[in-house]
């Protein structure tokens, strides 16, 4: 019995010890193995190249501009009235219908005013007669020199009343003040008209005139006598010549009154019409970029264009409109002859290298 105890023993003791050295020798094999062995380092990242297009693009000296809005008005206008009463007989020209000076507008009923010119005129004729009659009788001393200052007196009486029947008959045509359109006209045939009523206004639209407003920071650079650019809403373009500016500023809106005006024989353009004015300023240097997307921002949030320069590094400028026309727009900011990235250039930053893909060379 005691044997058999013995041996179960030495049997555990030598399992026991077997479990030892394998424990241990997985140890030495662990650390050995992993002292030996050399560390992997870590992958670096390939330097890389983004290809951008780009397009050269050249500076250049122009007229920089601001477009403001204005409105058209008319050179001169006034308002018809008549100068003697009457109905109305007949209405020669209509609202809206061109009229030259002199031309006839509407006209009155003559009425009795022909009889009484007659009358007057017999009257008048009378009294010249006796005048002259009365200087000879004076002269022979026939008469008293008060006698001939009566007569004097009867004359230049009847001349006068004579002279007003002649100009209230000329008053019943009411006719143009001069070249220009009848704008508006409120009597109709067989109306009776008061004397001093006004019926009407008439504008004169050649030229025709342009008020605008720009604001005061642009003051300084205004040019006398400039010409600018007016573009009607219908699209048609014309040319005026700057004609007048204000001494001072509005002092809501802080900006300066212009006038300006432009030919209009066939009065062609319309008084209070809104248009558009492309109005010079200074001289600048400024490039002219075709593809409105090149534009992009910096961190900053300021508007301007990148670039590649000779080592192929990405460079940002701010630029300013200076004028948008359809087929691009002018901007200054750039280099003389700029390398301008017009797609990609979301891709790269300033400072990073790109690889350029040029366009149109």
């Amino acid at each position: 019995m005691l044997r058999r105890i013995r041996n179960k023993i030495q049997k555990q003791e030598k399992r026991h010890t077997v479990i030892y050295l394998i424990f241990v020798t997985l140890t030495l094999w662990f650390i050995v193995g992993y002292r030996g062995k050399a560390p992997t380092p870590p992958r670096q990242e390939e330097a890389r190249t983004v290809r951008v297009d780009v397009r050269r693009f050249k500076t250049e000296k122009i007229v920089s501009d601001i477009l403001i809005f204005g409105q058209t008005e008319a050179i001169g206008s006034v308002e018809l009235r008549t100068r003697t009463a009457g109905t109305v007989e007949k209405i020669s020209k209509e609202r809206g219908k061109f009229a030259r000076r002199g031309e006839e507008i509407f006209r009155l009923k003559m009425d009795d005013r022909e009889a009484r010119l007659q009358a007057q005129t017999a009257a008048a004729a009378q009294a010249k007669f006796n005048f002259d009659t009365a200087g000879k009788l004076l002269a022979d001393g026939f008469i008293s020199r008060l006698e001939y200052i009566a007569t004097e007196a009867s004359y230049k009486a009847a001349a006068a009343a004579l002279e007003q029947i002649r100009l209230d008959i000329e008053f019943t045509s009411i006719r143009a003040p001069f070249d220009g359109v009848v704008d508006t006209l409120t009597p109709w045939t067989g109306q009776y008209i008061a004397a001093n009523t006004a019926v009407g206004t008439f504008f004169d639209l050649n030229p025709i005139r342009i008020r605008a407003e720009i604001p005061e920071k642009y003051i300084s650079r205004v040019r006398p006598n400039s010409t600018a650019k007016i573009t009607f809403p219908s699209g048609e373009t014309i040319s005026a010549k700057l004609t007048y500016v204000a001494s001072a500023a509005n002092t809501n809106t802080r900006t300066f009154a212009l006038e300006l005006e432009a030919p209009n024989p066939d009065f062609k353009f319309r008084a209070n019409m809104t248009v558009e004015l492309r109005f010079p300023l200074d001289e600048v240097y400024a490039t002219k970029i075709s593809v409105s997307s090149c534009l992009t921002f910096s961190e900053d949030g300021i508007v301007g264009i990148k670039t590649v320069d000779d080592d192929g590094l990405v460079r940002f400028y701010p630029v300013d409109l200076v004028r948008e026309e359809k087929d691009g727009l002018w901007v200054s900011g750039l280099p003389k002859n700029a390398l301008v990235i017009v797609a990609g250039q979301e891709f790269v930053g300033a400072g990073e290298k790109a690889n350029p893909n040029f366009i149109g060379e």
